[in-house]
């Protein structure tokens, strides 16, 4: 995995356009279902983080998918995310988190692909942000686009 990638689903897009400090337009109503690939783990959001703080030092965020209006399978299919699971939460469910350094969360839609949304974290996360943020998630469910699902639907 490169250091502009993570595991939520495919890379995160390099150069300006990837970075929360050129975000686009685009607030996620909370009521807007938030995916992102893998199991969610405390050890993969970790992961996901430091490879972002190695092209960004000193900022660490994470990587979701979301179109309002989607369902979760939807956004799956749309973003071809190819893990063989994922996780999803809300847009709402996230903003509420209480983290470390007391600022809100937010979702920013960045990079060149719509629906796209980067996550900035306290600098650095604790491992309370990190279980604070796995429990905003519901359980993992198949991902309908993993390439695993599809062989076993057939």
């Amino acid at each position: 995995m490169s250091a502009g990638s993570v595991d939520q689903g495919g890379p995160t897009p390099k150069g300006a356009d990837a970075h929360i400090s050129a975000p686009t337009a685009g607030h996620l109503p909370d009521d807007a279902v938030v995916v992102r690939g893998g199991e969610v783990t405390r050890r993969s959001l970790e992961k996901s983080a430091r490879l972002y703080e190695a092209s960004y030092p000193g900022e660490y965020a994470l990587s979701f998918w979301s179109w309002p209006q989607l369902s979760a399978d939807d956004i799956a299919l749309r973003a071809a995310m190819p893990h063989p699971r994922y996780r999803k939460s809300t847009a709402g469910r996230i903003r509420n988190l209480a983290v470390s350094d007391g600022r809100p969360l937010d979702l920013v839609r960045t990079g060149p692909r719509d629906g796209h949304y980067t996550l900035r974290l306290p600098a650095p996360p604790t491992d309370d942000d990190m279980d604070a943020l796995r429990g905003a998630f519901d359980p993992s469910q198949p991902n309908p686009a993993s390439a695993e699902e599809v062989s076993n639907s057939a």
